[in-house]
């Protein structure tokens, strides 16, 4: 009996071990700080943002977005009092062109609730919250996309990567099968096979299941240097 939990708990904890080294290897790092200087990147002030919060889109890129467009004149905030909260945006240029996706997706949602090309601030709150999780999704994607497509960020896990735990999981499976298959025929089971090859699909799918669920993502060197 004992053989056998060591039999399958040798191949598993070999398994976690790896994903658990893997997982502390490609954690976002900083790059080096240099001394300060007025010449900014061509970057855009989301995927700034991206580094700024260890490669995690925040609400910090929509907002830093939304203040660029007015910076770039095709919005214009006014604040009438002392209340930040009575700010209003006025739309300065209704057709831009230039614009990223993400960028486009956040001028139309002030356009879509401007009344003669003026919307208050508060109001580009959503009040659906499956309609804000699905906006936020898309414009996640989107800014991710744009630091993927400048060689600025990867993918956590990256296809080797996964493919690689997924072999593994496939190694491991079979032990855990067997000592399963072992399990039942000495519990007399109709159909320890059965048994066997369940519980080793099972821990397979688990495990695959870890490997590939999204995890976010990294620097590159050409972002750290960024």
């Amino acid at each position: 009996m004992l053989v056998d939990i060591v039999l399958a708990a040798l191949p598993l904890a070999a398994w976690f071990a790896a994903y658990g080294g893997l997982l502390a290897a490609t954690r976002p790092r900083a790059g080096r700080a240099v001394p300060a200087t007025p010449e900014l990147g061509d970057e855009p002030p989301a995927v700034v943002s991206l580094f700024a919060n260890d490669w995690k889109v925040t609400v910090d890129a929509v907002e830093s977005t939304l203040l660029d467009l007015g910076a770039r004149r095709i919005l214009e905030f006014r604040q009438p009092g002392d209340d930040p909260r009575q700010t209003t945006i006025h739309i300065v240029d209704e057709h831009p062109t230039g614009l990223n996706p993400y960028e486009q997706r956040i001028f139309d949602r002030v356009a879509g609730l401007a009344i003669g090309g003026v919307v208050p601030l508060t109001a580009l709150t959503f009040r659906d919250p499956s309609a804000a999780k699905a906006w936020w999704k898309r414009i996640n994607a989107e800014i991710i996309a744009d630091a993927r497509a400048r060689g600025l960020s990867q993918r956590r896990f990256g296809r080797s990567l996964v493919t690689a735990l997924t072999l593994a999981a496939a190694v491991v499976a079979l032990p855990v099968g067997f000592v399963a298959y072992r399990m039942a025929v000495r519990s007399a089971d109709d159909d320890p096979s059965g048994a066997g090859l369940s519980v080793g699909f099972v821990c397979f799918l688990l495990l695959t299941f870890l490997a590939g669920r999204p995890m976010g993502d990294r620097d590159t060197p050409a972002g750290r240097e960024a």
